[in-house]
């Protein structure tokens, strides 16, 4: 119970802060916009789709961890950490429940980037593999 509480928690916290917003949501499509640029100058011989899906994981995942870091380093900096340990909350649930609030983000993230990385590079993923 205290997992889904805290999961809770994070979301609406990470949903106020419109600067974690715009970071973690517009900064993924930028990057994905500069590499469309950058992957424009290539030749065409150049195989693009190679590297664009996984430089795209690449980015989601690591915008992401990064976010969640800081997010936990403040809530250490500002004591709440402590008093949730205080309460009896376990390191797993806290870790879970982070997990649980930023999976929400992480997945707009994903569609973001996916849904960009399709639509720029237009690329055709053949379903007969």
């Amino acid at each position: 119970m205290n997992i889904l509480v805290l999961g809770k928690r994070v979301l609406s916290q990470l949903i106020r802060d419109w600067w974690f917003l715009v970071f973690s949501l517009i900064a993924p499509a930028l990057v994905i916009v500069l590499l469309d640029i950058f992957f424009a100058t290539f030749p065409e011989q150049f195989p693009v789709e190679d590297f664009v899906i996984r430089i795209a994981g690449i980015l989601v995942f690591l915008i992401t961890f990064v976010l969640s870091m800081i997010s936990v380093v403040e809530e250490r900096v500002n004591g709440t950490l402590q008093r949730m340990f205080v309460n009896g909350i376990s390191r797993t649930s806290i870790i879970v429940g982070y997990i649980l609030g930023y999976l929400v983000i992480a997945t707009a993230q994903t569609c973001i980037v996916i849904g960009l990385t399709l639509a720029l590079f237009e690329l055709d993923f053949d379903t007969q593999t």
